[in-house]
């Protein structure tokens, strides 16, 4: 086996091992609050649907806090408050891109029709574009840069304000963004030139028909690697952002000097707000090319064993759950819409730590590769040593 494979192996396990109970307790906890946020989300939504959008957040929030939590347990030292502000958006981000989310909305959709009364007078299911939703995404996006300007002056429970702000404006943004891409692809599909190379892409696939095979084939398999690599790949970078232990370049780059130099052209109140943007913009990037830049160090064939090791789990976690359904045997819905949540509970809480573990371990790895990521493990080895002697003393 790979010789770092055997080094991330090694710590999944020890750290598995060593904290097994906090990993299923803060696992737990997440999934309780995000299972009971959800529920009253789809009550208030009742009332009004952009009443539940601001409920909804808070049960994604409290998932990402969760997974956050977990992470942070196997590597402490780290600013909780900070980690889930900067972590918000690349969780969301990886949540929509693979589908991940999409439980949450089903979940909410559900409780929504099980809690209407069905006289005539329930309001829409979801919201819409407009000015009051456009402007709930603005109100909460000002507030939140605000309230990152002013950190040091607030009192540190104020993070957790930010971070619902946060969370509140990029799920509504992505929602009313997906409803404008719909509502444009709508449009260009009635364009008589997309009509018509539409219909010429079908007669060519049509009449070639091994064309249409390779082109559907290159799909399907797009798809499955978004799926098999990209998405382990996406948390791996997720645990980079949570541990932040990468620091941006002293000297700037030749981009930032390039847009200084036209920021002066502007007035300077609309040159600070511009420059409190593109700060904010720059500091998401920022451990997000790091982290890439730590994994890509690592190397194809370690990548390649850690991506194996991800889809064997996860595999697991299937044919446990189908090896459970065949050994209960077959009952009708009512049965399996009662006790299904309950099975998927018992196989997450067996599986999760597992794969949180896998990951912190991968990613303690890519650090011994470069020198800053050394410097970082001996900083920490050596924080819990002073932890430890006084205690032993």
């Amino acid at each position: 086996m790979n010789g770092g494979m055997l080094q991330i192996v090694k710590g999944t396990v020890q750290l598995y091992a060593r904290h097994l109970p906090a990993l299923l307790a803060f696992f737990l906890a997440g999934w309780i609050a995000n299972y009971l946020l959800i529920r009253f989300g789809g009550f208030v939504a009742n009332i009004d649907p952009l009443y539940g959008y601001l409920v909804l957040p808070l049960a994604v929030l409290v998932r990402v806090a969760s997974f956050v939590a977990m992470f942070l347990v196997l590597r402490p030292g780290k600013n909780f408050v900070e980690a889930l502000g900067s972590s918000i958006l690349p969780f969301l981000i990886v949540f929509a891109t693979w589908g991940l989310i999409k439980t949450d909305w089903v979940a909410f959709a559900s409780a929504q029709l099980e809690q209407r009364s069905l006289d005539g007078t329930e309001p829409p299911l979801f919201v819409t574009v407009t000015p009051i939703t456009v402007g709930v995404v603005v109100v909460a996006f000002v507030l939140r840069l605000l309230l990152k300007r002013s950190s040091e002056r607030l009192p540190k429970w104020f993070g957790f304000i930010a971070a619902y702000l946060e969370a509140v404006w990029i799920f509504l943004a992505i929602d009313l963004i997906g409803q404008v891409t719909g509502w444009v692809i709508e449009w260009l599909d009635g364009r008589r030139l997309v009509a018509w190379v539409n219909d010429t892409l079908t007669a060519i696939g049509e009449t070639v028909a091994p064309l249409k095979f390779l082109w559907e084939g290159a799909g399907w398999l797009l798809g499955q690697a978004g799926v098999v690599i990209g998405l382990p790949l996406a948390w791996l970078t997720l645990a980079g952002i949570v541990y932040a232990v990468t620091r941006p370049e002293d000297s700037p780059t030749r981009l930032a000097a390039a847009a200084e130099k036209r920021l002066k052209r502007f007035p300077p109140f609309i040159r600070a707000r511009l420059a409190d943007i593109g700060g904010d913009l720059a500091g998401r990037w920022l451990p997000i090319s790091q982290a890439a830049r730590l994994i890509w160090r690592s190397g194809p064939i370690t990548m390649a064993l850690f991506v194996l090791s991800y889809a064997v789990l996860s595999t697991i976690a299937t044919w446990i759950q189908f090896g459970v359904n065949r050994l209960i045997g077959p009952h009708d819905l009512n049965f399996w819409m009662a006790t299904d949540t309950g099975i998927l509970l018992a196989i997450s809480l067996l599986v999760e730590p597992i794969r949180i573990s896998l990951i912190a371990a991968t990613w303690s790895y890519c650090l011994t590769l470069s020198p800053a990521g050394r410097a970082e493990l001996q900083l920490e080895k050596d924080e819990v040593r002073q932890k430890v002697e006084p205690v032993e003393a």
